[in-house]
């Protein structure tokens, strides 16, 4: 680029010079022409040494691009060597990772099935003991509920043979809501209310009680008496027509009369009750004996006390003294005599 500067110098300056030659001959501009040589031999020179330097620069850039490559390609042979070491070495060290995490998941799988399997033993075994424990606690619950009726019992017995029937009546009722299907407290229960002469709310009651156990005449033969205290005659005369003979075989046969004089006393039958009397006094013994076994006539009794004095009162009175063993049967024919 130098080179071809200078000579287009040099050019321009022979052609400004042979023009000025050709146009005009003067002797100053001769004079003046070697100057101007020496000026373009300088000029030369400058142009030789500018092109000499350009060479020299080149062979230097060239030996530095030489030197520079050989480094480079040194360095780019040096990294693909060690990221082909570490490849190797990666791929090796990634596999047995890949093994090794295959071998611990295994292991973890296995290792979870067995924790599931024990798991499910332990929820297997821990419901049984739940349910153990539950029953322990209900059968502990039972038992604690057992002994507090039998308490209550003992207790409403103690009161019984004191004849406070109302206390006892109150400790029945807390029995109950700790048992309301407790047989023995039901009866209780009802017991209570006919020593207390509150009979009207003993039968439906007793009628509940005797529907749930129809085997069982005691409960057929106090709701008979029940229901003739009440003056129901009807309902009585149904039950006895259903366990009419169950209940004379089970208490006797005296059990039959008094049911019929206090039907004839409801019903205000005087007549009914001489006859009743007359049945009694012929044809059984005299002396004084409680003829109905195992019977109280308490309730019975009870509801004779609200009645006004009256024939038909002191008749029925007589015949259950004499059931009761408290009148011979020659007294009870006495107080059924015309002239009593």
């Amino acid at each position: 680029m130098k080179i071809r500067l200078a000579a287009a110098c040099l050019v321009f300056c022979v052609g400004t010079y042979a023009g000025t030659a050709w146009s005009s001959v003067d002797s100053t501009q001769v004079d003046d022409l070697p100057r101007r040589i020496t000026r373009a031999e300088e000029r030369l020179e400058e142009v030789r040494r500018d092109q000499l330097n350009y060479r020299v620069e080149r062979d230097l850039l060239k030996e530095t691009y030489s030197s520079n490559l050989q480094a480079v390609n040194l360095i780019i042979v040096i990294i693909l060597g060690v990221f082909s070491v570490l490849g190797f070495l990666g791929l090796r060290s990634v596999g047995g990772l890949a093994d090794r995490f295959r071998r611990e998941l295994t292991e973890l799988s296995n290792l979870r099935a067995r924790l599931e399997s024990q798991l499910a033993d332990l929820q297997t075994k821990q419901a049984e003991a739940s349910a153990k424990f539950n029953q322990l606690s209900d059968k502990n619950e039972e038992q604690d509920k057992r002994l507090k009726v039998l308490e209550i019992q003992e207790k409403v017995a103690a009161l019984y043979q004191n004849r406070d029937y109302a206390r006892a009546l109150e400790y029945v009722l807390i029995g109950l809501e700790l048992a309301p299907k407790d047989e023995r407290l039901r009866n209780l229960r009802i017991n209570s209310l006919t020593k207390l002469g509150r009979f009207a709310q003993s039968i439906p009651l007793l009628e509940e009680l005797y529907a749930e156990f129809p085997e069982n005449l005691r409960l057929a033969c106090n709701l008979a008496e029940l229901y003739l205290i009440e003056g129901r005659v009807t309902d009585y005369q149904q039950l006895s027509i259903r366990v009419g003979d169950a209940m004379r075989e089970r208490n006797g046969p005296y059990l039959e009369p008094y049911f019929r004089a206090i039907a004839q006393f409801k019903l205000k039958n005087e007549a009914g009750l001489l006859e009743v009397i007359t049945g009694l006094t012929t044809q059984r013994s005299g002396e004084k004996e409680k003829r109905i076994r195992g019977w109280e006539f308490d309730e019975v009794r009870t509801m004779l006390q609200r009645t006004e004095p009256s024939r038909s009162l002191t008749l029925v009175r007589g015949i259950i003294d004499f059931l009761d063993g408290a009148l011979s049967s020659n007294e009870l024919a006495a107080l059924g005599s015309p002239n009593a």
